[in-house]
C-alpha cells in the first residue's frame, strides 16, 4: 500500500485525482493500494455518487454561503 499526503491546489482537482485513480483500479492499471490522505484549503460539500442532494444537503444555506457543491463517483 502506498500512502499519498499531497493536496493539490483545488477540491475539484482532488475529486478528479481520485476518480482518475478509481479508473484505473477498475482496469488493472495500479500495481499498488493507494491510501490518500488531503486537507482541502477551502469550504466545500461533497456528497456521494447515491446521494439525494436535494434531501441530504441544506442547498440555500450552502448557496447563500457561497459554498460549492461536489459530487463524488464513489
Amino acid at each position: 500500500m502506498q500512502l499519498f499526503t499531497d493536496s493539490l491546489s483545488t477540491p475539484a482537482e482532488n475529486l478528479a485525482l481520485e476518480e482518475a485513480w478509481l479508473d484505473m483500479a477498475e482496469e488493472g492499471g495500479l500495481d499498488t493500494e493507494i491510501l490518500r490522505v488531503w486537507e482541502p484549503t477551502s469550504t466545500f460539500v461533497v456528497v456521494g455518487r447515491g446521494s439525494q442532494i436535494a434531501r441530504e444537503v441544506h442547498l440555500a444555506a450552502i448557496e447563500a454561503a457561497g459554498v460549492p457543491l461536489m459530487r463524488r463517483v464513489s
